[in-house]
C-alpha cells in the first residue's frame, strides 16, 4: 500500500516537473525579447536620471540675402552703415540639457562660453528674443563683429535663453558655439545635423507641392513611423522563430524610437523661439 502511494507521488511529481517544463519552452520567446527591452529601458532610466551638467544649444539659420551686388550691379545692400553681400539670420537657443546646476563659476575663466563668427562672417547684430527664467539673469554681450559672450549667473535644467544673431555668413556653420563648463566640456549640439530631415527634405516631391516646413515634415514622417510600428506589431508577435521575433521587436522598436526623434521638442518648453522658422 505504502510503495503504491510512493509511486504514486513519483508520477505526480514527474507530471509536474514535464509541466514546468514546457512552461517555461513556452514562453522562452516570449521572456527573451521582454528581457531585452527591460535592460534598454534600464539603460535609458539610468542616463535620463544621471546628475550631470550638460550645456546644449541648437541653432536655427534663415538665409535672406545672398551675393545681392553681384546679382544687382551698381546696387548696395547696407545693414546701418555696413555695406554687406550676405544677410542671414541665426537663432541660438542654449540651455542646461543636464540635471545638475551650471554655476556661473563652473565657466572656465579662459574659455567663456561664446558665440564665434567664422573667417568670412561678421555678426552684425545679437540679441536676447527669449529666456524661460528671469531668475537665471540670462544676458549677452557683443564684444566685436567675431565674438559674442554669454552671461548668466545659473542654469537649472531645461533653463537658458535663445539670441538671434544677424551675421553676414550664408548659414549655421558661418557661426558657432564655444566654451568649457567645468565637470561638462564644450557645449554639445542638441541636433548636431539633423541628419534625418535633411534626407526627409531631399525626398522627390511633386514640382507643384508647396515645400513643406522641416517641423511639419518631421511630424508626417513620425505619424508614419509610428502607424508602420502598429500594423507590424500582431504579424511579428505570431512569430514562432525566437530569431525572428527579436529582430521584429527591435525593428519596432527602431520605429518607435523614429516617431519620438520626430516628434520632440528640439528645444526645452519656454524656448520655442529657437526653432521657430519665422524670423
Amino acid at each position: 500500500m505504502g510503495e503504491n502511494r510512493y509511486w504514486t507521488f513519483k508520477k505526480e511529481q514527474n507530471n509536474l516537473l514535464e509541466a514546468m517544463v514546457q512552461f517555461f519552452q513556452q514562453i522562452s520567446p516570449i521572456a527573451t525579447p521582454i528581457a531585452i527591452i527591460s535592460v534598454i529601458l534600464m539603460v535609458v532610466f539610468y542616463l535620463r536620471g544621471k546628475r550631470v551638467r550638460k550645456p546644449t544649444y541648437f541653432i536655427k539659420s534663415n538665409n535672406l540675402v545672398t551675393g545681392f551686388s553681384k546679382k544687382l550691379d551698381k546696387l548696395q545692400l547696407l545693414y546701418g552703415k555696413t555695406s554687406i553681400e550676405n544677410l542671414t539670420v541665426s537663432k541660438i537657443a542654449f540651455w542646461n540639457g543636464g540635471a545638475e546646476t551650471i554655476e556661473a563659476s563652473n565657466i572656465v575663466e579662459a574659455d567663456p562660453l561664446r558665440i564665434e563668427a567664422g573667417d568670412d562672417c561678421d555678426i552684425l547684430d545679437a540679441y536676447i528674443i527669449q529666456e524661460n527664467n528671469k531668475a537665471n539673469k540670462f544676458q549677452i554681450e557683443l564684444v566685436n563683429s567675431k565674438l559674442v559672450k554669454i552671461l548668466f549667473d545659473y542654469l537649472e535644467k531645461r533653463e537658458g535663453g535663445v539670441i538671434q544673431v544677424i551675421h553676414t555668413g550664408k548659414e549655421s556653420t558661418d557661426i558657432k558655439l564655444e566654451g568649457l563648463v567645468k565637470g561638462a566640456g564644450k557645449p554639445q549640439s542638441s541636433y548636431s545635423s539633423d541628419l534625418l530631415t535633411k534626407i526627409i527634405r531631399k525626398l522627390p516631391t511633386s514640382p507643384k507641392a508647396k515645400k513643406e516646413s522641416p517641423t511639419k515634415q518631421r511630424r508626417i514622417f513620425g505619424i508614419a513611423s509610428l502607424i508602420y510600428a502598429i500594423f507590424l506589431i500582431i504579424p511579428i508577435a505570431s512569430e514562432k522563430s525566437v530569431t525572428n521575433l527579436i529582430v521584429g521587436i527591435i525593428f519596432i522598436l527602431f520605429l518607435s524610437y523614429c516617431s519620438y526623434y520626430m516628434f520632440k521638442r528640439r528645444v526645452p518648453k519656454g524656448l520655442e523661439k529657437g526653432e521657430e522658422e519665422e524670423i
